[in-house]
């Protein structure tokens, strides 16, 4: 078994520290089952240049900084983010990461795929996680996220 990358291990550490969060640690990646129903997937991938983070089907563009890539980690696993999910029958081809912010939410990025069974029923719902309170985090990710204000 390969060594983590030294951010990888950071986050580690730093949920350990923050909650007792059930983590899947493969190589470089760190991934966060939901924790209910209402949840979703959230992952960390280090490729060595650059940094992902994925929730659901939601993904960013690559981080350059792990400071970013793990401040938008940490922060899916909050109440103040939130998966606006589109489906047609059971296939899901639409997600907008929403954040908490003056009393309303807002997007802050969508991801999509461009084919879907346009002719199925189609679902709007959304995912939540509740792992980690968001005071806990403000002294790591700040008041800021994404242009967001973090409001809980």
């Amino acid at each position: 078994m390969t060594t983590p990358h030294p951010a990888i291990v950071e986050v580690l550490n730093r949920l350990k520290n923050l909650s007792s969060i059930p983590i899947i640690q493969n190589g470089d990646t760190i991934s966060i089952e939901p924790i209910n129903s209402n949840g979703f997937k959230c992952e960390l991938v280090d490729s060595g240049l650059n940094y992902m983070v994925f929730f659901d089907g939601w993904h960013t563009d690559q981080f350059n900084s792990f400071e970013d890539a793990a401040k938008c980690f940490l922060f899916g696993l909050t109440t103040a983010a939130r998966l606006c999910v589109k489906e047609r029958g059971n296939w899901r081809y639409w997600w907008n990461l929403e954040t908490y912010a003056d009393g309303e939410w807002g997007g802050i990025e969508i991801t999509g795929i461009p084919f879907w069974p346009f002719w199925r029923r189609k679902k709007t719902f959304y995912l939540q996680n509740d792992w980690i309170q968001v005071e806990k985090l403000k002294p790591w990710i700040g008041e800021q996220f994404s242009g967001c204000k973090i409001v809980q």
